[in-house]
C-alpha cells in the first residue's frame, strides 16, 4: 500500500525541505473541484515511484506554507528535489506528463 501523507504548517520543512531527495507535493482544497481530478493521479504515479516521497498539503488550511512556497492556486504539483523547487504543475494533470517530471528531476526516463 502506498502511504502519502497530509504535510502542513508544522511538518512542511521536515517532511519536503529537509529532504535530501525527491519529494512531490500534490496542493489542494476542499473548495475546488478539479483538485478530486489530481488525487487518483497523483495516487497511481506514486504506486510506480516507491523510492520517492509523496506528500499532500491543504493550502486553504496552511498559510504560512502557501506564502513560503509562493503557492498560488490549487490543483498543482510542486516536485521539489533536495529541498528545492524543480517543477511545478499548474491545474489538473496526467499520469504520463507527472511521470516524465518527476523522471526529469530525478534524472531517469521512465515511460
Amino acid at each position: 500500500m502506498i502511504k502519502i501523507i497530509n504535510v502542513n504548517d508544522n511538518n512542511f520543512n521536515k517532511e519536503v525541505i529537509s529532504n535530501k531527495g525527491i519529494v512531490v507535493v500534490d496542493c489542494w482544497a476542499t473548495r475546488s473541484e478539479v483538485c478530486r481530478f489530481n488525487a487518483p493521479v497523483v495516487y497511481e504515479t506514486a504506486k510506480a515511484y516507491k523510492s520517492i516521497k509523496f506528500v499532500k498539503l491543504n493550502i486553504e488550511e496552511n498559510p504560512y506554507t502557501v506564502s513560503n512556497n509562493n503557492i498560488k492556486m490549487a490543483p498543482c504539483v510542486i516536485i521539489y528535489k533536495k529541498g528545492n523547487i524543480e517543477e511545478i504543475i499548474l491545474g489538473v494533470t496526467d499520469r504520463k506528463y507527472l511521470a516524465q517530471k518527476i523522471g526529469q528531476a530525478n534524472n531517469i526516463v521512465r515511460k
